[in-house]
């Protein structure tokens, strides 16, 4: 895969909405998965009633076929009885998608920011505890800790959180593995996670998550920033995410800039 290092705007963009399909692609990992790269759209469909495990992104439609194909793909999530995610970037087609997505009943659950950075570039000059360790994720008592971090931060009802923990573990802990994931202690004990996903010749951060008790101490940005500094080790130049409203800030701290919006919206049937 060749590493991406053109930063105009329009090639950033494109990296923040294609990654999104490297992260999906990796649910083919799941038994009873499938994950559909169509022309028009790209796919991804499980057993487990949780949104996003069944996710749909990079929307290349007409206006003739939107409806129909709305329809169609609907119908595969209505047999397997489990909702939907609908993610919505800038290159999305048609460019009125929502308005159609609306009419089939589609909720918006959030819009965010899509942000990118040049790794050579980052602010590296952050404050956290000195007791606090960040350590790669290689075996299964760490992936077990991230794990519950993640259940706890993002409210995750137990069968999510074991669909998440056999992802990770079917990904595996090598250093060749697409995922790699990150695990923050503080006085040994785990508060806080992340994950990076290489591909589109990009770097993307994502399940940022710090437990309550651990915030406002600068270990948000530095669990984002070890991630980071393994993919510029690694040759990567540029890294993209979508932002929450806390993690912002954060990420505006360590040289992200907002280049587009990538919105949610999520079907219940």
């Amino acid at each position: 895969m060749k590493i991406l290092d053109d930063l105009s705007e329009g090639s950033l963009t494109k990296a923040i909405e294609d990654n999104i399909c490297e992260l999906l692609r990796l649910f083919h990992l799941l038994p009873r998965t499938e994950v559909h790269d169509d022309p028009d759209l790209f796919w991804t469909i499980t057993d487990i009633p949780f949104p996003l495990l069944n996710s749909i992104t990079r929307a290349r439609l007409t206006d003739t076929i939107v409806e129909s194909r709305i329809d169609e793909v609907i119908t595969h999530y209505i047999n397997r009885k489990v909702p939907i995610l609908w993610w919505v970037g800038p290159a999305s087609k048609p460019d009125n998608l929502v308005k159609y997505l609306e009419k089939h009943g589609f909720i918006e659950d959030g819009l965010s920011p899509g942000m990118a950075v040049d790794l050579s570039a980052l602010n590296e000059n952050i404050r956290f505890p000195a007791d606090l360790t960040i350590e790669r994720v290689d075996n299964l008592q760490k992936l077990n800790a991230l794990c519950q971090v993640m259940s706890v931060v993002f409210h995750l009802p137990d069968f999510v959180t074991r669909a998440i923990s056999d992802l990770l573990t079917y990904n595996g802990f090598s250093l060749d593995a697409p995922m790699q994931n990150y695990l923050a202690c503080l006085d040994g004990k785990p508060v806080a996670s992340s994950s990076i996903v290489y591909g589109a010749g990009v770097a993307g951060i994502y399940n940022v998550a710090t437990i309550e008790e651990a915030r406002r101490q600068g270990i948000g940005s530095a669990i984002t920033l070890s991630p980071l500094l393994d993919a510029r080790s690694r040759g990567y130049r540029i890294s993209v995410l979508e932002a929450s409203r806390k993690g912002f800030p954060v990420y505006s701290r360590l040289g992200f800039k907002e280049y587009c919006k990538v919105g949610q919206y999520l079907w219940g049937g």
